[in-house]
């Protein structure tokens, strides 16, 4: 790297260094040398400091930043821990002072084995204590915990301490009070002992290769979690004298822990450098410590650091050197030094105007030799002009800099530069020192670094903003999910409160489905992973198939809703047509949202020429008479989790990813759509798709399963099923589902052994084959595959369904692409399976349900 002549010269000093190299060959004198020796001395510090407070800012910032996102990893673990402790102190049967605690206690060993605890103890108002890990009730009245619990009657957490004395692993304790009754007298409280590996596993697992180091200190400033073992369990002081030095005081560090105050110092550990910085964690009475690996971090900047520091040594050296060679000597360097960096120095006698001496490196800079630049020496006075400077005060004033905007007449490129004129007045005569800089890379650097800064905090925002939307969006239906699961348990004697509570959980689960499939599909439509599944289809009877789920939703709220498909004249079509269909539903979805009961929505569809014969325009447009939209809101309407901010949309659920989802695949279709509303005067969404038109092609026949309602039910022993699935638990679920069709249910636990049972059994012995996709040994493409490849007729023709969480469009092309007759995702929809069901087996095997 070479710097700026400037920077070693000194741009206050260089005028003088050039005036006694070029005016009338004098000699540099020794004096002028040592001047230089001193200003490189100056600027190598002025470097160093800056180098050092840069790199300064930049380690702050990303030891913030870890020591943030281990402590918030911390706050949330043991947020969790205090909530499941008052959810089990809340428990009504906790609170019961009939139940014995023995018995309480043996009905949350299941929890503690599921969250990895210690124990999970339940102590009464005596003192008589029970827990997951010794169920036989002791009294631990005269325990200090227990007596400090019973006094402070609140939340307590204690220190890290040994399990007990036969050293088992290091623990901690967390303490809910019981209140029972109506009058919420203290009956006891839960304790819930947690293992310390689970908070060492957190630190250690923010280690980057050795750079980071974290440590926790209890209440008692005690090492209970750190990087090092042989650390842990000492005290802050013990810790301390280990340093070979410290900034600050070690009174100083222990007091602002003390009072949960953040700190942070620098230290010498073991020959190395650190910095160190503490926080408080939340929801504890403990702070978390990072210390820094300097130069291991910062090994760049340091490097860079040094090779400053030499460079400069180099400078000293060299001018030192320098001072004793003769001038043309002196003048040969200068000019070589000159031409390896991006500055042009000038020097120009103020009187004659004349350019006494111009570096070599201007051609390369400006573009200009230094003859051109001489034949143009009345330049620097129009520059001067232009900047309103008096030229005949220039002499008597101070120097002067500006920019200016420069084209190269070699590349026609334009450039910035930075123009530095001094003018002194000497026994020799007057000048102008003129010094110009190119700082295009600088400001192009500069404003490449503040589009990054840019893109970095809006992406920072925008990914604020997902986890914010998708924590609550996320949390509410599973909110409900659990919150009934408790309920249905606590009522299972109760069957309409039963039903109830499934019902509610049923309804939950299908719009936490329905949010996961929205983020999943705009994740894969925005990451371009997404093929559109392009086929022949009618498109007025898939128009149909949409007003029939829409007409339920509509006639739900008393609405009246339309389709018109009259001014479609060429029916079949070549397109996506789920996609379409998906759109078409999301957009007439959002209109029966936002319009009131009894109000009006129509569909309508016209057919458009296009200048290719082949490719016609189909517009659609979506009408309502709702709340409309105001400008603002269509604004951000297809934007992913926005909302309508009118004042019925705050009552009205959504995932808030509908409309972005449409844009997306209205936008891969070479389409567009608009918007026209108001705010009170309803929407208009007008979706404008090219499709491709069959004209002389018969309509192929209709895919998808039946939509006669009802389970399917065969003739008793008539039909027999082979399903292939891995899993425990969804094999469980299918084989409970498919029991109630009467069929024959035989099962395999992976692609391999679905293969197998089919190829050792005669031809037929089989109707249907159910087969997940994603298996060990051999996946349920592979398997379909093999099957289809047998030299058996019945292996041609059997049905195989994928049954398979796999749930994209991409997917159901992949299935059909391995000789798979259909699809269903999971999870599964009875509807679906029994339409598969219903259209796959023969008819003569089937009895009315």
């Amino acid at each position: 790297m070479i710097w700026p002549v400037s920077m070693l010269l000194s741009k206050k000093k260089a005028e003088e260094t050039i005036m006694r190299i070029h005016i009338k060959g004098r000699r540099i004198e020794y004096s002028a040398y040592h001047l230089v020796q001193i200003i490189c001395v100056l600027l190598a510090l002025f470097d160093i400091t800056v180098t050092c407070l840069s790199t300064y800012d930049i380690m702050e910032e990303s030891a913030r930043n870890q020591l943030e996102l281990t402590e918030s990893k911390i706050a949330e673990y043991m947020s969790n821990v205090w909530n499941l402790a008052g959810s089990i102190a809340d428990n009504e049967e906790i609170r019961n002072p009939q139940i014995p605690l023995d018995q309480a206690v043996e009905k949350l060993i299941p929890f503690a084995k599921r969250y990895e605890l210690y124990s999970i103890g339940i102590a009464d108002a005596d003192g008589d204590f029970s827990a997951t890990d010794h169920v036989e009730i002791t009294n631990i009245s005269k325990n200090p915990q227990f007596q400090e619990a019973k006094a402070a009657k609140k939340d307590m957490l204690t220190d890290v301490y040994m399990a007990d004395a036969q050293g088992n692993p290091k623990v901690f304790t967390v303490w809910r009070p019981v209140f029972a009754g109506q009058s919420l007298e203290w009956s006891g409280a839960v304790e819930i002992t947690v293992v310390a590996d689970h908070i060492q596993e957190i630190i250690e697992g923010e280690s980057i290769e050795e750079r980071y180091y974290f440590c926790i200190y209890d209440s008692g400033l005690n090492a209970s979690a750190h990087a090092e073992t042989e650390a842990r369990g000492r005290s802050f002081e013990e810790n301390f004298v280990l340093n070979s030095w410290v900034s600050k005081e070690q009174a100083q560090i222990r007091t602002a822990l003390e009072q949960r105050e953040p700190v942070a110092y620098w230290k010498i550990y073991k020959g190395r450098i650190q910095y160190c910085k503490f926080i408080p964690v939340e929801n504890t009475d403990w702070n978390l410590a990072i210390r820094v690996n300097v130069l291991k971090c910062y090994r760049a900047p340091v490097l860079a650091l040094f090779s400053k520091i030499l460079l400069y040594i180099g400078a000293v050296v060299l001018f030192w050197w320098k001072g004793s060679q003769e001038s043309r000597k002196h003048q040969s360097v200068f000019s070589w030094m000159t031409d390896t960096v991006d500055e042009i120095f000038i020097l120009q006698n103020a009187v004659t105007g004349e350019l006494e001496y111009i570096s070599n490196n201007a051609e390369r800079i400006m573009g200009y030799s230094p003859e051109e630049i001489r034949k143009q020496q009345g330049q620097i006075n129009g520059w001067l002009s232009d900047n309103h400077i008096n030229i005949e005060e220039l002499l008597h004033s101070r120097d002067y800099q500006f920019q200016r905007e420069l084209e190269n007449p070699r590349t026609g490129e334009r450039r910035e530069f930075d123009i530095h004129i001094y003018a002194r007045n000497g026994d020799t005569g007057d000048f102008r020192i003129v010094v110009i800089t190119d700082k295009t890379r600088e400001l192009r650097q500069k404003e490449a670094l503040e589009t990054s800064l840019l893109q970095v905090k809006n992406a920072s925002k925008a990914k604020s903003r997902f986890l914010s939307n998708m924590s609550h969006d996320i949390r509410t239906p599973m909110n409900a999910i659990v919150g009934m699961t408790t309920i249905a348990k606590m009522n299972l004697d109760n069957p309409k409160r039963l039903q109830d509570c499934i019902h509610k959980i049923e309804l939950s689960s299908m719009h936490l489905k329905s949010l996961i499939n929205d983020v999943l599909d705009l994740s894969k439509i925005e990451s371009g992973r997404v093929m559109l599944n392009e086929e022949m289809f009618n498109l007025t009877a898939a128009l149909h198939e949409v007003e029939a789920v829409i007409q339920v939703q509509a006639s739900a709220k008393k609405q009246d809703f339309a389709v018109n498909v009259s001014d479609i004249t060429h029916e079949m079509v070549v397109s996506d047509k789920l996609r379409i269909q998906q759109v078409l539903t999301n957009v007439l979805g959002n209109a029966v949202k936002f319009t009131p009961e009894g109000g009006q929505i129509k569909l309508s569809v016209e057919e458009k020429e296009s200048q290719n014969g082949e490719v016609r325009f189909y517009e659609f447009y979506c009408m309502d008479n709702g709340i409309g939209m105001s400008k603002e809101t269509q604004e951000k309407v297809f934007v992913p989790f926005e909302r309508g901010e009118e004042n019925q949309s705050d009552r009205i659920e959504g995932t808030g990813l509908g409309m972005a989802i449409t844009k997306n695949i209205v936008d891969m279709m070479n389409g567009t759509i608009d918007i026209i509303s108001s705010s009170g005067a309803g929407s208009t969404f007008i979706l404008r798709i090219p499709m491709q038109n069959e004209m002389a092609v018969e309509e192929p026949e209709a895919e998808g399963v039946s939509e006669t309602a009802g389970p399917v039910c065969f003739r008793e022993g008539q039909v027999r099923i082979l399903l292939v699935e891995d899993n425990e638990l969804n094999m469980e679920i299918a084989k409970e589902l498919l029991g109630i069709t009467g069929a024959e249910i035989e099962i395999a636990w992976d692609g391999k052994e679905g293969l197998e049972k089919f190829a050792e059994h005669p031809a037929d012995y089989y109707d249907i084959i159910l087969s997940d996709v994603q298996m060990p040994e051999m996946n349920g493409h592979e398997m379909t595959k093999a099957i289809r490849a047998m030299n058996r007729e019945d292996a041609r023709t059997i049905p195989i369904v994928a049954l398979t969480a796999n749930a994209f469009s991409s997917d159901v092309i992949k299935a059909r692409q391995a000789g798979m007759t259909a699809h269903i995702a999971k999870p599964i929809d009875l509807k679906d399976l029994f339409g598969i069901l219903r259209k796959w087996v023969s008819r003569e095997k089937q009895e009315e349900a």
